[in-house]
């Protein structure tokens, strides 16, 4: 604090100094102007100095788009969290195998009554049951390192690595089946971030449980995870833990309905000890009216206004389903006559020519994920936390017991996700949308949390009096680092064990 102080005062005094100049006397002397931004370089320059290197490498990192949009550099990063919506499922119970829409589609082409997408086990009227089952977990797409599994550490650490250079904080990990808990998946997690620790790394993301929504799972599932992982003393640096504003107990977050039916928080079904040492944080379903104290992962009420504000905390989501599963919300696209309910990643406020947001241009730029992320930076100064909708779900199961008919056929439909347009996953793909969402992930991020220095473009700079060679690049202020570790042979295999 007292150098910070001291480099402050010597800001001010170069400002005063350099003001009080009479440069009418002297043409060659600079400008107002000039002279003020010559100020503010040298006070960000400062600023910039008094971060580690590893800060220093994120606020300076730069980048642009396929389509043009740049990420900016900042002085530094605000006292804000941003978590993601993490999956764990891939390659566990109910999901070993490889079944990916765009190939069926390819072959069978966009028909309703002569696709075996959507057909189910045992009709034969309308296709092959057999080519895509019911039950069994289908691929929207293929991501860019190929069908992983979850316990993959290989692209456990390259996920790490790209939160860490986009500024997420935490992960909040889909555990709200309430029949399987993805320990692989887990461990994986928890293993890779232990080595990034240990090898001195300070901005590793945490992680955080989202459990059902039902009170009795959630009950039941949050014992099950403390005896698993927040009870053992090797795990403990793997929790996240938000600051006194959000979190008065200063203990670890775990998300879930922890409010028994007499309206009672936390639930006193709960183990004692549970209750005790965590930080039991209800979630927001989006059903259900906003409640300022709530966790939200997903929005789906507030279709022509802002996501609402839970005392500091907003979500901003790629896609919503609301009211309308995603391959029903396609069937509908392609049948007509159907309400216009979910919002893909194309949708806009503006969306009377695009009902459902498919548009090929407007997909590929985000433009749903935009507005939403808009109406959070409109109000940034308000809020302390964002939550993001989603990250690596890539797969849904194919579900025959939902009755969804069109001119009197039935339809197997998937729920969270069917193709690109209807799926809501940030993670680069392989074609599609490659790395566009993950980009606009970052600029974002850097807009909510970044911190600037006015009359400057927050890029630290050195005059000449301050060259170095390369026998002495030490002597710089900063440096840039590279996360190091990932140029390692991957030795995992994919979904199913194809590969």
């Amino acid at each position: 604090m007292l150098k910070r102080a001291i480099l402050f005062l010597m800001s001010a005094l170069l400002v005063f100094s350099v003001c009080a100049c009479d440069s009418g006397e002297n043409n060659n002397k600079p400008g107002k102007e000039q002279q003020e931004a010559e100020a503010a370089q040298k006070y960000l320059n400062s600023e910039l100095s008094y971060l580690s290197d590893e800060e220093f490498t994120y606020s300076q990192l730069m980048g642009i788009d396929a389509l043009g949009r740049k990420v900016l550099p900042t002085a530094g990063i605000e006292d804000k969290y941003v978590g993601i919506f993490y999956f764990v499922l891939l390659g566990d119970q109910g999901h070993n195998n490889i079944i990916d829409v765009n190939d069926i589609m390819d072959e069978y082409g966009n028909g309703l009554t002569d696709n075996p997408l959507f057909a189910l086990d045992g009709n034969p009227a309308y296709g092959d049951g057999s080519i895509s089952p019911t039950t069994q977990f289908h691929y929207w797409g293929k991501p860019l390192y190929g069908y992983y599994q979850s316990s993959d550490k290989w692209v456990v650490r390259r996920h790490l690595e790209l939160f860490m250079n986009a500024g997420i904080d935490f992960l909040y990990l889909d555990y709200t089946n309430s029949t399987y808990e993805y320990d692989a998946g887990v461990r994986a997690l928890t293993d890779v971030i232990r080595e990034l620790l240990s090898e001195g790394y300070e901005n590793v993301p945490r992680l955080a449980f989202m459990l059902p929504d039902n009170v009795n799972d959630s009950t039941r599932k949050v014992k099950s995870v403390y005896d698993k992982w927040y009870s053992k003393e090797q795990y403990a640096d793997c929790w996240f833990i938000a600051d006194e504003y959000l979190n008065p107990t200063g203990n670890p977050m775990v998300v879930g309905n922890f409010t028994d039916s007499q309206g009672t928080y936390p639930n006193p079904a709960i183990d004692s000890a549970v209750r005790s040492r965590l930080w039991l944080k209800q979630m927001q379903w989006p059903s259900r009216d906003a409640d300022s104290n709530a966790f939200p992962w997903i929005e789906w009420r507030y279709p022509n206004g802002s996501q609402p504000n839970h005392g500091g905390i907003m979500n901003v989501s790629i896609a919503q389903h609301i009211n309308s599963w995603s391959s029903s919300a396609y069937i509908d696209a392609v049948a007509g006559g159907k309400k216009y309910s979910y919002r893909a990643r194309g949708w806009t406020p503006d969306n009377s020519s695009d009902h459902y947001g498919i548009n090929k241009d407007n997909v590929m730029a985000g433009t749903n994920f935009e507005w939403q992320w808009q109406n959070a930076l409109n109000v940034k100064d308000e809020l302390k936390m964002v939550t993001v909708t989603g990250w690596n779900e890539w797969a849904a199961p194919k579900v025959g017991t939902y009755n969804y008919t069109v001119n009197g056929v039935k339809y197997g439909v998937f729920n969270d996700c069917f193709n690109m347009e209807f799926s809501r996953d940030a993670e680069m793909m392989e074609g599609g949308y490659g790395d566009n969402y993950y980009m606009q992930l970052v600029r974002n991020i850097r807009e909510f949390k970044g911190k600037s220095i006015e009359k400057t473009d927050n890029v630290m700079l050195f005059d000449e009096s301050s060259a170095v060679s390369a026998d002495n690049i030490t002597a710089l202020a900063a440096k840039f680092v590279d996360i190091k570790g990932d140029a390692v042979v991957r030795t995992a295999m994919s979904v199913g064990a194809k590969y």
